[in-house]
Parts: C-alpha cells; structure tokens; sequence
C-alpha cells in the first residue's frame, strides 16, 4: 500500500525557507486554487501550501476539468511576487520548470510541452494552472499523477504517472517535498533579470515544444507554425511558413507528430 498525503511528513522532509512552511490540508475539498484564493484574500501568508486528499472540482486550462483520485496529488502554492504584478507571469515557467525537475530527480524523463504541462515518454503526468488575483497574489495550482496505474477512457492513451514512467511507486510526500525545493530558488529568480534569464534557458533545455511543428489552436483562427523560442515573460514564440513572427499568449498548442521525449 502507498503513503498517503501527510502534512507532518512533508514538513519533516522540507528544506525549503518560505515554501510550504505554512500547510492546510482538507481531505476532501472542491478545488485546491479555490481555497488558496479564498485564504490569500484573508492574509494568508507567501509561500502557503493548500493540499488535498480528493479534489472534486478542480480545473485545468481553458476552464477543463482536472479530478483527483487514489494516487493523484493536487496542490497550490500561494505566492506573493516581490516584483511588478506585469512580471507575474514569469512564475508559469519557473513552476513548470521547478516541477520538471522535481519529477526527473524522482527518475521519469520528464520535459515542458509548453506552458505548462509535464510528459514522460509521451504522456502527460502533471498539468500546472497559474490564476492571479486582483489583490496582488497568485495562486500556482500543480496535479501531478504519483501512483495511478489505470486512467479513465477518455484520457487513457494519453495520461501517465510516476508510477507507469518509472516502474516504483512513490512517496507523495517526498514528491510534494522535491517540487518545492525546486521551485523556490525558481521563483525568487523571477524578479532578478540574469536568474530570469538563466531560468528561461534551462526551461528550453528541457521543452518539447521549441523547435517542433506546431498547430496552433488561437481564438478566432488555427495555423500550423515552427516554434522558435520563448518572449521575456514566457510566451511561446512561433514562425508561420511565410516567414510572419508571432508570440502566443493563449490557445492550445498541439505537437505535430510522435512525442516520444
């Protein structure tokens, strides 16, 4: 039997400074970026980790849905950038970074399809949802498939987990406990321009997306393009096949051909 989800064993396994050092824990609860919302409108602090054991109403991008069963983590992360609120985005990609990361040292090949989902040999074993509030925080929602061995029909062919990428199961603590002491030195880079920089190289170095063909699914219209590259604050950076340069800042990427990482 695989461990559960222990706020008391994720703090005995951090070695994070602000991370995670204030944890709510519910066992069941709607949407864990709801409840992060909900509790950095009343003050709650920087850093401020809302974890579930079952989420029932979670979503993903472009208002999907994202459950979570046996096996599945979803977390939030409230964060109060020390930077310009236009700056905020950055936090897309050193989350999508800090998690890849994190889920490679627990041994999958994980990579970045651009923005911010995370694959192993082709199939998707984390999706990130960034929100920012209006009062000036942003709530980092992160599910991550851990253990799960068998996914709904509907998503079968295309989700993984830890468990199918690595042959193990793991620790979901230990997983909770890597992802932030990942992310941390990650999100402080946000506001320096040379760690940002560094940041946005090493998120390259490990994208599926840039230098790929592309079809582009953006409101009012579809095009196939190359991705080239990322703009400052993360957008994705495509190049149509008469040559037009465009930044993508919403929409659905798709990869053209086999992802096989």
């Amino acid at each position: 039997m695989t461990a559960r989800i222990d706020p008391q064993a994720i703090k005995e396994k951090l070695t994070t400074e602000t991370l995670g050092r204030s944890v709510v824990f519910r066992e069941e609860t709607a949407s864990t970026n709801a409840d992060a919302k909900a509790l950095g409108r009343q003050g709650a602090p920087h850093g401020t980790l809302v974890l579930c054991a079952r989420q029932t109403a979670g979503r993903g991008r472009r208002g999907r849905s994202w459950l979570s069963d046996e096996g599945a983590l979803c977390m939030t992360l409230l964060l109060r950038p020390p930077f310009p609120p236009e700056l905020a985005p950055r936090y897309i990609v050193a989350c999508a970074l800090g998690v890849c990361r994190a889920l490679r040292a627990c041994g999958a090949s994980a990579r970045i399809k651009w923005p911010n989902d995370i694959l192993a040999n082709g199939r998707k074993l984390c999706g990130i949802l960034l929100e920012a509030d209006a009062s000036g925080f942003v709530a980092a929602g992160i599910g991550v498939n851990v253990n799960q061995r068998d996914f709904p029909a509907d998503i079968a062919g295309t989700a993984g987990s830890l468990l199918t990428a690595t042959g193990r199961a793991h620790d979901p603590n230990d997983v909770i406990a890597r992802i932030l002491a990942e992310c941390e030195p990650l999100f402080a880079a946000c506001g320096d321009e040379a760690g940002y920089a560094a940041l946005l190289e090493s998120y390259q170095a490990l994208s599926l997306t840039i230098g790929r063909r592309v079809r582009i699914f953006a409101p009012g219209e579809e095009y196939d393009a190359k991705a080239v590259g990322l703009d400052p604050l993360g957008m994705l950076i495509v190049q149509r096949d008469g040559g037009e340069t465009r930044v993508v800042g919403a929409g659905d990427v798709t990869i053209r051909g086999a992802i096989d990482n």
